[in-house]
């Protein structure tokens, strides 16, 4: 058959304009139609050059035909309209199309070229021509069975199958045999080169598959059964797409205070109940082939869905000015329950999908902050006004979100419990002891000035790691993190340094020496990636959190302070950078490590990760253009610290009865005197139900003292740290002499859940 496609504009067009209201009938009404004229009807064979209106008027002349009949009559009675356009369609259905045969000149109508059948209406009493007895029984003769619908996708990608299916043929579907529907062929033509191949499958339903050899072209897939019809065919394009994870900053374009919080595209978190159009998480596809100009696809393009795999957790698309955010380059989720999700992306009709990316479900964390600005003594303060640390921690909310976690100011304007005095080198903050120092800034919550602070404090050698870890924490209520924004310092080239003041994390593994049953516990997260499935346990990658502490601390733990030092930069002030180095060194508060760092000798520490390209938000070489991405490993090291809890467990120490005053009494502390082993339980619930399977850990504070041990640990694995039941024995040896104390942390995960106690030990006369 003879392509067409060069007169598209003209007979194609003009046979796919709709018919007048009312005038598209059904074969099913024009059976009924004609059972209705009792007088019976004939075939006409048409002869090449014949029309319409020449067979209505031949038969018409010689009284077979009835009064009126005309070539709107005949129509009509044929194909249930009188409608030019429309009638070109349903010969073309029929007989299908020969343009050197069958083209009137200007090429928009259809032209009899001999062999079809025309139905002709007969008038009461008349005959068949050739004097053959009128046939009343009104059976229609079966007229030939082609194809005259097919869907399938407008989009696919390499690699994957997708199905094309029959829609309907030119007849009722019940008139069409099984043997039929198992004969219909399917022709794929490449637009491009104008090349044909024929599938090796036949029947109502095909499924078809291309190669990376094809991506960037066009094709037509045409069902058929004798000849192929133009405009029964599904137009396709082959393409190559990548959902990644890790983007550079310059993706997003420029982010400022102003930027919507989801601005940051493919987080590793869902947020439950995040929504809105400017909340909800948005997920994009990070490469299409072929690209701009030669093919753009549309954020609502029906070829391309995006589908939801719930493993632990779940998640919905969310509906956002009446559309459902699920089609097109780019979707939104929002999250329903706590844990693992999986987003797929698929092209319409696929067997497969194409991409995919796994996700966790969480709640919205806050962690409250303090702004510290010192002032030295000289007058000289930092850089950046209390405005602008207000837009950074706006910008760091930005990063932030891909994991949950939000920072707010801290409301209480009552100067910190926490105030620290370096002991060594002595004297470098004069007056900072006394709490009319540090003064809070009217009108800004939680910021602060720190006056009469001495010049050189912020410089080597008094700010060693240890001196840090203790001064980073001032002006610090339990539970808060501070930023110390100082004039000068030893981290001129990134502008900040954080001194974590060794956190329990769920994960960390807790340097007690003086503890043989703890130290040694299994120091790394085990879970799996974006590209890693929640299922295949097989692939889990291992991530190395900060070992718990991570340098000498004097300090009492029960605080839970973090302290974070952000020096003025050598170079123009630059917020959206410095919104960064605030989202890097918070995750140093969290004990997540550098990544990339491993073959740095003076680094604070590495996870363990390779890191190509350095696009991580903790990469140690933090660039105005690149850093950005916390991934969903890092996730669960940025929420497995005291800040983060939250979700609705509940970790509770239970002793056992001690007798005093002639009774047993549950006393609120582990206590004992000299040499004596004592236990007790923890028991972690949830809505007062035990919870089993959940992970806990252990810290044994101070880290160097010699007056406990933790002995033994029962019902909990130390390398998985998995607690099956969800209650476990600790034995402490009480070694020291009277009046010693220690605290054990003890902080307890399942999911997305969080919870820290404490067991206060006393050593009694």
């Amino acid at each position: 058959m003879a392509d067409p496609n060069a007169h598209l504009d003209k007979f194609v067009k003009n046979c796919m304009l709709a018919p007048p209201a009312g005038q598209n009938r059904s074969d099913a009404e024009l059976q009924a139609g004609r059972k209705k004229w009792k007088s019976g009807f004939f075939e006409h064979k048409v002869k090449a050059g014949e029309s319409i209106d020449k067979i209505a008027n031949y038969y018409h002349s010689r009284g077979t035909a009835p009064d009126g009949c005309d070539w709107k009559m005949l129509s009509r009675f044929n194909w249930g309209v009188d409608y030019p356009p429309y009638i070109n369609w349903k010969l073309v259905e029929q007989y299908d199309f020969d343009e050197t045969q069958n083209l009137t000149k200007d090429k928009k109508n259809y032209v009899f070229k001999g062999g079809e059948v025309v139905l002709v209406p007969m008038r009461p009493g008349a005959k068949k021509p050739g004097n053959i007895a009128p046939e009343q029984s009104n059976t229609i003769v079966r007229r030939k069975v082609e194809v005259t619908g097919v869907a399938g996708p407008s989009l696919m990608t390499p690699d994957i199958k997708s199905t094309f299916k029959v829609t309907g043929f030119s007849v009722d579907n019940e008139d069409v045999t099984d043997s039929q529907r198992a004969a219909v062929k399917w022709k794929i033509k490449d637009l491009d080169s104008g090349a044909e191949t024929e599938s090796a499958e036949t029947g109502e339903t095909v499924q078809l598959e291309f190669t990376d050899a094809d991506v960037g072209k066009q094709y037509q897939v045409f069902p058929y059964l004798e000849n192929t019809n133009l405009l029964v065919c599904v137009k396709l394009r082959v393409i190559k797409v990548e959902l990644k994870h890790e983007l550079p900053i310059s993706r997003f374009g420029a982010i400022t205070e102003n930027s919507d919080i989801n601005t940051i595209f493919n987080p590793s978190a869902v947020i439950i109940g995040a929504n809105s159009k400017t909340k909800a998480a948005i997920f994009k596809l990070t490469k299409v082939e072929p690209a701009a100009p030669d093919f753009v696809l549309a954020p609502n393009d029906e070829g391309f869905v995006w589908r939801i795999k719930n493993v632990v957790g779940s998640a919905k698309f969310p509906n956002i000015d009446g559309e459902l955010q699920n089609t097109g380059i780019d979707c939104m989720l929002t999250g329903l329950k706590p844990g693992w999700v999986v987003l797929e992306g698929w092209t319409a009709e696929a067997q497969a999908p194409c991409v995919y990316m796994t996700l966790k479900v969480v709640q919205e964390r806050r962690i409250a902050y303090r702004v510290n600005i010192f002032q030295q003594a000289s007058g000289a303060t930092s850089q950046f006004s209390s405005a602008d640390i207000i837009k950074m921690m706006q910008m760091a909310n930005i990063h932030m979100r891909q994991v949950g976690i939000k920072l707010v100011a801290d409301t209480n304007t009552t100067v910190g419990n926490y105030i620290s005095t370096i002991t060594n080198p002595s004297g470098q903050v004069a007056g900072v002891d006394q709490f009319d120092n540090v003064k809070p800034i009217v009108g800004t919550a939680g910021h602060f000035t720190i006056e009469n602070v001495k010049d050189d404090y912020f410089k080597l050698p008094y700010l060693t790691e240890p001196n840090a870890i203790v001064a980073s924490c001032v002006n610090a209520h339990r539970g808060i993190v501070v930023f110390n924004f100082c004039p000068s310092g030893v981290d001129v080239d990134t502008g900040g340094f954080g001194a974590s003041g060794n956190l329990p994390n769920l994960f960390a593994e807790p340097d007690a020496p003086h503890s043989p049953a703890i130290n040694g516990v299994y120091g790394k997260y085990k879970g799996p990636r974006e590209t890693i499935t929640p299922d295949d346990t097989a692939n889990f990658v291992e991530i190395a959190p900060f070992k718990t502490p991570e340098a000498p601390y004097t300090q009492s733990i029960e605080l839970f302070a973090g302290g974070i030092f952000m020096f003025d930069l050598n170079t123009t002030c630059n917020l959206r950078s410095q919104g960064a180095v605030v989202s890097h060194e918070l995750g140093h508060i969290l004990a997540a490590q550098h990544r990339g760092d491993g073959n740095n000798a003076g680094a604070v520490g590495d996870d363990g990760i390779a890191a190509d390209p350095p696009d991580n938000l903790m990469d140690p070489y933090l660039d105005d253009q690149r850093q950005n991405d916390i991934d969903l490993l890092q996730l669960e090291i940025f929420r497995g610290t005291g800040f983060t809890r939250g979700g609705g467990l509940d970790v509770k120490a239970i002793y056992s009865p001690v007798r005093q005053a002639g009774r047993f009494v549950r006393p609120t502390n582990l206590s004992g005197q000299h040499n004596d082993t004592m236990t007790c339980s923890v028991e972690v619930v949830r809505k007062g139900k035990r919870v089993k399977d959940v992970q806990m850990n252990f810290y044994l504070t101070p880290y160097d003292t010699n007056d406990f041990a933790i002995e033994e640990i029962k019902y909990w694995d130390k390398t998985t740290r998995v607690a099956e039941k969800g209650l476990v024995t600790l034995r402490v040896k009480f070694t020291g002499n009277a009046g010693a104390k220690a605290t054990i942390i003890v902080i307890a995960g399942d999911n997305d859940a969080l919870d820290i106690t404490e067991i206060e030990c006393t050593i009694l006369p």
